[in-house]
């Protein structure tokens, strides 16, 4: 059994070979304390300084090495690359201490440190002539900073030298990726057609092309490379789908179809290609196809709790045909799922809408009562109820009990205005001057319509309250449907009512110059533009004022 050594005598022993210039045996001394305790990593350092000073380079950079990875192992990168620096100086034309280096800079995120050190060694291999090696660096290089391009168009030509066309057509597609992401679609066309001159036959380098034009929405040089694509590849679902997309955008529809339909049928689940296809029929405004296409995707969204995924698909429908029964009772059966009350209640009103203009007033009519439940004050509710009802012969809706009852209206006023096609009555004129002085001369007998007034100093109103802003809505909301259903005088007071409290109020005053053309009476109506006016050069604008 070997004698325990005791270190502290031993490092004494070789500190005094070291004085007296006995520089091997001071080594072999401290070789001893290493054998007892090989993670000494101090005395392995020591080993390390003296044989560089016997000249012995090579063991030691073997010592330094132990030394350098047990420091990085453990997280101290500085004292890693304090090591490795020693090592670069005893021989500055070895590769391996600026690749760890450079390693180590790289972890640290000096990234300009790091590519420095790479970039000595890519030069060195290529020296060597050693093409492989250097294309490994310059990988490296590109992997820590992949926006630098300059690294990976060297990198691409190199592998093009050495005759690796797969690994330079992942060169050229990532360069033109990173060319996209910053907007530069020109160069990123250029540097994958300089690959397609590398590999002609190279769908993915044609799908890629492609991608680029269609950001471009160059359609029809998108179709070009995708259909060479698909005949070079024919199973590829995603250049398929490009391909429709392409097609779509040209504005070839058959030729669409025909792909969005092949590829619905290998997977009845692509939803992509479902919501494409509905695009497609959306553009020919067949909206019961598109809603056919969109209603399995989002069936699939609500079962996935992507509720939002699922009203944004049907509202592409919505907005294209606001009366699509389908797609509103779809979106309302949606927003209950959500629980979303506001929209569920604009969805409720706009459902009301389309059972109207289809003439399904018996549905109209469960849908308002459902809103008039669900909003009992809002008289907007009540008011279109009534109309639907006297539609369906039946009588006016009875007010619900509630703190403050909605008032009611009375169902043969509604008939009676709606249905009144005499002239316009005559508009009173305003309220009169005081009485003039007596020298003035006697004035002028009443006309049937008032004469339009000069433009009044309307007044800017200040900031809103809510309660202004409620207040304002509502009556607005109220007028619309006035106005909607005939009403044209119930629709009249309830603008007026808003420019009596706010007379800058731009909407009111609109609705009222309208309204009061349309009964011939223009000098009101002439009034409303004369305050329009006056409240747009007020704001500042001169160039509406004028109009």
């Amino acid at each position: 059994m070997a004698a325990k050594v005791n270190p502290l005598k031993v490092k004494q022993e070789a500190e005094a070979f070291e004085k007296a210039g006995r520089v091997d045996q001071a080594i072999a001394k401290y070789r001893e304390i290493v054998a007892d305790n090989p993670r000494d990593w101090n005395v392995i350092n020591k080993i390390g300084d003296l044989l560089a000073k016997l000249n012995r380079i090579r063991e030691a950079t073997d010592e330094y090495a132990k030394v350098a990875d047990f420091y990085a192992k453990d997280g101290f990168l500085l004292k890693a690359i304090a090591i490795w620096r020693k090592v670069n100086k005893l021989d500055t034309s070895a590769v391996e201490p600026y690749l760890h280096l450079a390693d180590l800079y790289a972890k640290q995120g000096l990234l300009m440190e790091a590519k420095s050190q790479y970039q000595i060694v890519v030069d060195e291999h290529l020296k060597r002539g050693k093409t492989r090696e250097a294309g490994d660096v310059l990988k490296k290089m590109a992997d820590i900073d992949p926006g630098d391009l300059k690294i990976r168009s060297k990198l691409a030509d190199l592998y093009t030298r050495g005759g690796d066309a797969a690994q330079a057509v992942d060169e050229h597609v990532a360069i033109a990726d990173e060319l996209s992401k910053k907007g530069h679609l020109a160069e990123a066309i250029q540097v994958l057609e300089k690959g397609l001159k590398l590999d002609p036959r190279s769908y993915r380098l044609r799908a890629e092309v492609a991608r680029v034009h269609l950001v471009q929405k160059s359609y029809d040089r998108a179709i070009q490379h995708l259909e060479e694509a698909v005949r070079l590849h024919p199973g590829d679902p995603a250049v398929l789908s490009s391909l429709g997309e392409a097609y779509l955008g040209a504005r070839k529809l058959e030729e669409a179809e025909a792909i969005f339909k092949r590829l619905i049928e290998l997977d009845p689940e692509d939803d992509d290609s479902r919501v494409q296809m509905a695009r497609l029929f959306l553009s020919q405004d067949a909206f019961d196809r598109a809603f056919a296409q969109l209603e399995p995707v989002v069936k699939r969204a609500v079962e996935a709790r992507e509720g939002e995924k699922a009203v944004s698909l049907l509202q592409q429908v919505a907005q294209r045909n606001p009366q699509h029964v389908p797609t509103l009772e779809k979106l309302v059966e949606v927003y209950q799922l959500l629980h979303r009350d506001n929209a569920l209640s604009a969805a409720f009103s706009q459902l009301t809408e389309a059972y109207i203009g289809d003439s399904q007033f018996d549905r109209a009519a469960a849908v308002l009562e459902e809103l008039v439940e669900r909003e009992p004050y809002n008289q907007q509710h009540r008011t279109k109820l009534e109309f639907v009802r006297s539609r369906l012969g039946g009588a006016p809706v009875a007010a619900r009990s509630s703190p403050r009852s909605a008032p009611t209206i009375n169902l043969g006023d509604v008939l009676e205005e709606e249905f009144d096609l005499t002239p316009d009555e005559e508009i009173p004129a305003p309220a009169p001057a005081p009485a003039p002085r007596a020298s003035a001369p006697p004035a002028a007998p009443p006309t049937p319509i008032a004469p339009a007034r000069p433009a009044a100093r309307v007044e800017i109103t200040g900031p809103l309250s809510a309660e202004d802003r409620e207040f304002i809505e509502e009556h607005l909301a109220e007028g619309r449907v006035f106005r909607k259903y005939g009403l044209t005088d119930k629709a009249i007071d309830q603008f007026e009512a808003v420019v009596a409290r706010f007379p800058d109020n731009l909407e009111a005053r609109l609705e009222l110059r309208d309204l009061y053309g349309e009964k011939g009476a223009t000098a009101r109506s002439a009034e409303q533009s004369l305050a329009l006016a006056e409240i747009h050069r007020l704001r500042g604008d001169e160039g509406a004022a004028r109009e």
